[in-house]
């Protein structure tokens, strides 16, 4: 390959010759002499991100025709400017330049300034644009590195830390912690280290180093062998979204080095290469990750503490979340506020910005400061790395320079850094041999604190938890003979636990396994795996009520749902039940058919999208790219086809998330209407309401006291109501509506008396219908897709009925032309049956002693009959666990009936079941007729779930792409 090398300006003019006739570009004419480039502010690289589905995703590229590609330039011998160097940095942060600078001065030292070029590539249009954080810094770096820098007045550290203190937040409290050493920032300086890398280049450029800013580092080169790093090309700008040259195209530089200094932070793409090429992580622990969210306010001049350090452990995030924040008085009345998260943490609907946005802000720790200042700017999530130190930082001729970001002593990790440097640059000018370097960073260790006062809360609990004898001692019930966990016959902590972490049933079902049809799970309260046991509990005309549970679910007012008096249920349920009647459910499906048609819009939006492939958080191969697949979460998308439809029948108007490809809603909160993500507060409060209602009574108010997660699933629960208010009063202040759906039949309905619902009700039923609308339609619908395309022949046979009565139908299909499908109706119920929605027990009270196959059981006991232990009896189903829509159409599909419960039975069962059932139809036929599917892990067994009060796919990773009919 014939490369250019440039070493002076005069050389643009041998260039203009041996270029094609095309003139050259700026960058390629900008001084090359003078050592220093043209920034490119607006750089195109070879990753493009796209909002998919609410969430910002990366996108590869697809392969092109075969009449295409040949259209390309061959990218790999494209000729390219190149330049010659001594040492290229890549990145301009606080150790990219830092490491410049001693360099240079080692080199002006040894008496080869003239020769010995360092250059410093940085991505941002300027040094800093892309350094977000604050910190507070030690001086010992910046001695050793510029020791005349406080002389010298133009370094943008003035700030000194003046008061010092770290503290272990609750949700209402704040627990001052012992300081350890290492954290002792008092004499320390709060900076800005946007501002810290802009002087840093300057200090760089004065030593004359060579700083390109704009230019990102594409490709690394290497030697003929393979095995020494060569130099970096930076990035081609001037390709359109499908990777071939526009006019404007102009190919990246090559800069070949003797020595390869990688400085790109976390995330660096051109380390990934160099790790993964020379093996630098084999045999060492993994990389973990976290992310940092900052605001900066302006405070009043009485909270303003200049200096003022505190960083803080606990609240917000839980205790099985690493993380931590901070709050830095600043210069000129600025307050930095600061949280950062570990990016493993278990909890997936878990939110870092919310946390910060709706709770952090206004701790009892930071109220004074937020309540009277004002926000001057936010950043953005920007990504840390951990546990750097175990890579080997060195390859032939190649450094990996390690830096993590700390919520302390930043900049002074650049001194191990200047040390290691200082000792390399030696080897490189005095000998030709080279060393790998590697860096040692001191760990923190403050959990053991943070355990202590866990322990401490344990041991109330353990005190509140002796209450509980007496009621084993009492034995009121005589359960002591039935089996079951030790801690069951104190106490129902443990069941809230199991109830806490998301797998409930799955521990229920271990139990019965274990110990049969009868287990003890709460002093009072007996699981019961029996079909027959379904009418004693839930059936008609038994008397049972519901327990204390459903109390944890009442949020403005007691709805049909979570209604305990009889009376009071009655008189609901006359009022709602003619809504949702056969005849009534037939009027909304004109509102289903357009949301689903509004959905299929948008699904063949990116199915024909040419370079949309939504990647999965497991790697890829080759045949998942295939140019007509399309690859995404389809989850999401069933979350907001679900709430956008019973958004227009409960509230008259869709909330919009098919048409934004995200989850947002409006809530009234305080009088005043914000915007949040619905789906995800709807599934912090149904684990929220289901594992407080697992919880004994007495201790429910307590919890958020404990455990930070019940005070966010509180708020949750009041965001969600608030959802439900903001979308009643925008309908009944518009008048002269027509529309006969969910919420009109609900104002007009009366009970027998002829009263009508007050609001608080109304908002209370509006609520029930948002919850048991959205989540349960979205949960079974990506159930049923999932399970049918897991199943080849299942999916082969369900196509061919399909096809075969609904010809080339095209668009929704109507309720009318699939509710007799008899395979379809197959394969929902037997998705319905092996993906129990709710497959948790619903408790009730007994109101009178029952015998029941030789177990007497006493007026007053807690009964629950778990829909997944009914669901899954062999004595019923055969074969439970196998995914065999073929046993709804033999013989003894009927007698099988009983068994199944999908929306309960009894006087309290789901009152929306038939529009749910239409809903399902409807959704199923028309995404089965319009789409061919494929799962992206056939070999995954199951479909991966986590339960609340409802049973939720965590995902649904699928191809999809448009049917040939």
């Amino acid at each position: 390959m014939n490369r250019t090398i440039i070493r002076t300006s005069k050389h643009a003019s041998e260039l203009l010759k041996r270029t094609s006739s095309r003139p050259p570009s700026i960058a390629q004419l900008s001084g090359y002499g003078a050592r220093t480039l043209t920034s490119r502010a607006n750089v195109v690289g070879s990753r493009s991100y796209q909002p998919m589905a609410g969430r910002w995703r990366t996108y590869s590229q697809v392969t092109e025709p075969q009449e295409e590609e040949e259209k390309k330039m061959d990218m790999d011998n494209l000729e390219r400017v190149s330049d010659e160097v001594d040492v290229c940095i890549v990145g301009g942060g606080p150790s990219g330049l830092s490491a410049a600078i001693k360099l240079r001065q080692l080199a002006i030292e040894a008496g080869k300034a003239e020769e010995f070029r360092v250059i410093v590539i940085e991505k941002g249009a300027e040094v800093g644009s892309h350094i977000l954080s604050g910190a507070v810094i030690e001086s010992r770096a910046l001695d050793e590195l510029l020791p005349e820098w406080r002389e010298d007045g133009s370094a943008p550290i003035v700030m000194k830390a003046s008061s010092d203190s770290m503290k272990f937040l609750t949700a209402r409290s704040a627990f001052p912690l012992p300081h350890p050493p290492q954290m002792n920032n008092k004499g320390n300086y709060i900076v800005s280290l946007s501002k810290v890398c802009r002087w840093l280049a300057e200090q760089a450029e004065a030593l004359g180093v060579e700083i390109y800013s704009g230019f990102a580092g594409a490709k690394l080169l290497y030697s003929d062998d393979g095995k020494a790093v060569r130099g970096v090309i930076t990035n081609d700008i001037g390709l359109d979204r499908s990777g071939k040259p526009k006019e404007s195209f102009e190919p990246g530089m090559e800069f070949h080095a003797k020595t390869v200094l990688l400085a790109e932070g976390c995330h660096g793409s051109l380390s990934k290469m160099a790790i993964e090429r020379f093996k630098l992580r084999d045999g060492k622990d993994p990389q973990t990750y976290g992310l940092g969210i900052k605001e900066v306010w302006r405070v009043k001049d009485d909270v303003y503490e200049p200096g003022k350090v505190l960083h803080t452990l606990g609240w917000p995030l839980q205790r099985d979340t690493y993380g931590g924040s901070w709050m830095y008085h600043l210069e000129d009345n600025m307050v930095s506020l600061g949280l950062v998260v570990g990016l493993d943490y278990p909890n997936p609907y878990l939110s870092p910005y919310q946390e910060f946005q709706d709770e952090y802000d206004f701790h009892v720790t930071h109220r004074n400061q937020t309540q009277s200042g004002a926000v001057l700017g936010v950043s953005p999530s920007t990504n840390e790395s951990h546990r750097s130190h175990t890579h080997r930082s060195a390859s032939d001729r190649g450094l990996y320079q390690k830096r993590r970001r700390r919520m302390v002593d930043v900049v002074a990790e650049t001194d191990h850094n200047c040390s290691q440097i200082k000792s390399f640059i030696r080897q490189q000018l005095l000998s030709p041999e080279r060393q790998s370097t590697i860096s040692k960073i001191t760990m923190l260790v403050i959990g053991l604190i943070a355990a202590f006062l866990e322990y401490s809360i344990l041991l109330g609990l353990v005190g509140i938890s002796c209450y509980y004898l007496t009621g084993y001692l009492r034995n009121k019930h005589q359960l002591n003979r039935y089996p079951g966990p030790f801690l069951a016959k104190f106490s129902r902590l443990w069941l809230g636990y199991a109830t806490r972490f998301g797998n409930r049933y799955q521990i229920i079902h271990q139990l019965h396994q274990k110990h049969g049809r009868f287990v003890r799970i709460a002093p009072n309260e007996l699981s019961i795996a029996d079909p027959d046991a379904v009418h004693i509990v839930l059936g008609h005309g038994t008397g049972t009520t519901k327990s204390k549970f459903y109390d944890a679910f009442v949020a403005i007012h007691r709805g049909l749902f979570n209604t305990r008096d009889r009376a009071d249920h009655t008189r609901k349920r006359k009022i709602i039940s003619s809504t949702f009647s056969q005849k009534s459910i037939l009027e909304f499906e004109p509102y289903i058919a357009d949301t689903l048609a509004c959905f299929l819009r948008k699904i063949d939006q990116v199915a024909s999208e040419p370079n949309l492939v939504q990647l999965p958080p497991h790697s890829l191969d080759s045949k998942h790219l295939d140019k007509h697949w399309r690859i995404i979460d389809i989850l999401p998308w069933f979350n907001y086809l679900a709430f956008d439809i019973i958004g227009d029948l409960a509230f008259g108007e869709r909330f919009g998330m098919i048409e934004r490809g995200a989850d947002i809603a409006a809530v009234e909160k305080e009088g005043k209407v914000i915007y949040l993500p619905a789906i995800q507060i709807l599934n912090e409060r149904g684990e929220f309401s289901a594992t407080q209602g697992s919880l004994p009574a007495g201790l429910r108010p307590y919890m958020k006291y404990i455990d930070p997660w019940f005070s966010r699933g509180a708020a949750s629960v009041q965001n969600l109501t608030g959802i439900a208010t903001n979308q009643v009063n925008l309908r009944i202040s518009q008048t002269g509506q027509s529309r006969r759906d969910l919420l009109a039949r609900l104002q007009t309905g009366q009970d027998a008396d002829g009263n009508p619902m007050g609001k608080d009700e109304l908002i209370a039923e509006a609520l029930t219908q948002l919850i048991a609308g959205s989540d349960t339609t979205s949960n079974s619908s990506c159930a049923i897709l999932w399970w049918v395309v897991k199943h080849p022949g299942v999916h082969k046979r369900l196509m061919e009925e399909l096809d075969e009565h609904l010809g080339t139908e095209e668009g929704v299909i109507s309720y009318a032309d699939c509710k007799e499908l008899k395979y379809l109706n197959a394969c929902i119920n037997e998705t319905l049956r092996i993906h129990s929605t709710s497959s948790i027990g619903l408790p009730r009270i007994l109101p009178q002693t029952v015998s029941f196959k030789g177990h007497i059981l006493p007026k007053g006991l807690v009964c629950s009959v778990p829909t997944f232990e009914i669901h899954h009896d062999p004595d019923v189903w055969g074969d439970p666990f196998t995914f065999r829509p073929e046993r709804w159409l033999e013989p003894n599909a009927k007698d099988r009936e009983k068994a199944f419960m999908p929306f309960s039975c009894g006087p309290r069962s789901c009152i929306g079941r038939n529009l749910a059932m239409m809903e399902l139809y409807m959704i199923t036929s028309t995404i089965f007729k319009r789409y061919e599917f494929a799962l992206v892990d056939p070999d995954l067994a199951e479909l991966e779930t986590r339960e609340g009060f409802l049973r939720k796919p965590l995902n649904c990773w699928i191809k999809f792409k448009l049917r040939a009919v």
